[in-house]
């Protein structure tokens, strides 16, 4: 049964490496949220100036600018 508080929650996942990035939003997506993806810190910032989102799940060690 869907949690009525998670369902539709926006996630964005902040990781270098993509298959990380991919296995969490299609493990969120079972539990009705959607998720964007970043590759970077700075992209990540970037959809943070532009969207709302209600977790943001960061990567703490990525080339660059790190989480």
């Amino acid at each position: 049964m869907i949690d009525e508080e998670k369902a539709n929650s926006r996630i964005l996942i902040i990781d270098d490496e993509r298959n990380i990035r991919e296995s969490v939003a299609a493990y969120l997506a079972t539990e009705s949220m959607d998720c964007l993806g970043a590759g970077t810190a700075e992209e990540g910032i970037g959809l943070l100036e532009n969207h709302r989102f209600d977790a943001v799940i960061v990567d703490l060690k990525m080339p660059g600018m790190s989480g």
